[in-house]
């Protein structure tokens, strides 16, 4: 993976996983109902200085039936056998998938911002969120169907600019559950059972957006390795995935980062034994073994 790619994919993990667990710690959750996320998503969305009144009806319509539709697994083992495919050819058809499968997802993300508690999800901060993601599904709803790598080349960049618009999700996420525990329970009065609910809640939307960001990032990653002079094309790598992924340097760069945050927040770090073949390799995606080992 490439460096930067691989710090950005990093870091957005680590702090989603972060606010899943910071939130088991915060209590006071009261007046918790379920409501319908079509109900609820009558509320307008806003973003920042953008105020909307309401979305279309058509487009609640359309968000409406691509959340009941099942969202569609991809195996790391599928990506392998994907990418043995000539490039060019991967792009079209990445991009054919890409354009009926992530407005599925898109749509399921809102209904699980929408299905939570009324003022969590009314929060400004919440319905950004939804904005975003609704903003992204419409684009990519009145996109034309793609044909060839043309058209792959279009989407790629409508693509890009949704991957980008999407990078402050997990931030608003975490200052709209600030401003709903303050909401709620200013004086700290303690934890609730409907914790636990919205921990899962957390654990599943972020879980979900990693899938969703993966798909993206990675098809991205395939136009860019596209573009490269076939010279300068690595072998090993398809989109994110490394074909020879090296745990034991994975771990390596790992401890390595670990320890830096220690001395620059402890001012001392304990020195950890990596033990581990130079010589074992096995296809994965090297950031996601990076964030689990960090932890």
């Amino acid at each position: 993976m490439q460096g930067a790619a691989c710090r950005a994919h990093m870091s957005c993990a680590m702090l989603e996983h972060g606010i899943s667990k910071a939130w088991s710690k915060l209590g006071g959750l009261q007046n918790f109902s379920r409501v319908s996320w079509w109900l609820s998503s009558a509320a307008p969305f806003s973003s920042g200085g953008k105020n909307i009144d309401a979305l279309p009806r058509a487009l609640l319509d359309d968000i409406m039936a691509c959340s009941l539709r099942k969202q569609t697994g991809v195996s790391l083992r599928y990506i392998l056998d994907f990418g043995t495919q000539p490039l060019n050819r991967q792009m079209v058809l990445s991009a054919k998938f890409l354009h009926q499968e992530l407005p599925i997802r898109l749509a399921h993300r809102i209904a699980e911002l929408n299905n939570l508690p009324p003022a969590l999800s009314a929060n400004r901060n919440v319905k950004r969120v939804k904005w975003w993601y609704a903003e992204s599904f419409r684009e990519m709803r009145e996109f034309p169907a793609v044909k060839d790598a043309q058209d792959a080349a279009k989407f790629t960049q409508m693509l890009q600019h949704a991957y980008s618009r999407h990078n402050a999700v997990v931030p608003a996420i975490a200052k709209g559950l600030e401003e709903y525990k303050r909401a709620t329970d200013p004086y700290g009065s303690g934890q609730s059972d409907l914790d636990e609910e919205l921990t899962a809640f957390l654990d599943r939307f972020f879980l979900s957006r990693i899938a969703l960001r993966f798909l993206a990032g990675n098809h991205v990653a395939l136009f860019e390795q596209a573009r490269l002079p076939p010279e300068r094309r690595s072998q090993d790598q398809i989109g994110l995935i490394h074909t020879r992924c090296s745990p034991l340097q994975v771990v390596s760069d790992a401890v390595q980062d670990a320890r830096d945050v220690c001395i620059r927040t402890r001012g001392d770090a304990p020195h950890v034994n990596i033990k581990g073949s130079p010589r074992l390799t096995l296809p994965y995606v090297p950031s996601h073994l990076h964030h689990m080992v960090f932890e």
